[in-house]
């Protein structure tokens, strides 16, 4: 009796223990696929295709056919152009949006932030993974975070997982862009 109730208490242990176990090490593992890399003035994190098929959330803008992994020779170009062509590729955007909504005096404002914003890119934190549409090209989500100030402290976890959030601080300190690989162009959404 004594042996089977020790048998039983190796067993349930044993088995709790594979329970912590197998999750953990799932964690870890995807953890150390991200890769963090230094930029000029900032930290880009880049996502496996394993954690973007994960991640991705299907949208009207594109019909995904795959994913894959950016190298961190493009994320080097994206970081270096990236000032260049911010300004413009958001107006780009934003033009669209002033012809549909006649709000002269809104767009006025959005202009002015719009070159402040631009002008610090290059210090925000940049968050990558990589997509193949229907088209077949090669597009890469750029994931912008300006922590110029951080109370929630998201920071903490911006090299461990793709921050995902509403309102607040996400709204104004969290933006998205495109990156075309093959034509090295910069969208909002899909506005080429």
């Amino acid at each position: 009796m004594k042996h089977s109730k020790l048998i039983l208490i190796l067993f349930y242990c044993s088995f709790i223990s594979a329970q912590k176990t197998i999750p953990s090490l799932r964690t870890t593992d995807s953890v150390t696929e991200i890769k963090v890399v230094a930029l000029k003035e900032s930290k880009g994190i880049i996502f496996p295709a394993e954690y973007a098929k994960k991640l991705f959330i299907e949208d009207s803008t594109d019909t995904v056919i795959g994913f894959f992994t950016p190298d961190e020779k493009t994320i080097k170009l994206i970081d270096e152009e990236l000032p260049k062509k911010y300004y413009s590729t958001i107006q780009k955007f934003n033009n669209q949006w002033e012809k549909a909504m006649d709000d002269k005096e809104r767009f006025k404002e959005q202009k002015l932030a719009l070159k402040k914003e631009a002008n610090n890119v290059s210090k925000y934190y940049k968050q990558f993974f990589g997509y193949i549409n229907d088209r077949k090209e090669k597009i890469i989500v750029i994931q912008l975070l300006d922590f110029s100030e951080d109370p929630s402290e998201v920071k903490k976890l911006v090299t461990k997982e793709f921050i995902i959030g509403f309102h607040g601080w996400f709204e104004t300190n969290v933006s998205r862009l495109r990156f075309h690989v093959e034509s090295k162009k910069f969208t909002v959404n899909e506005d080429l």
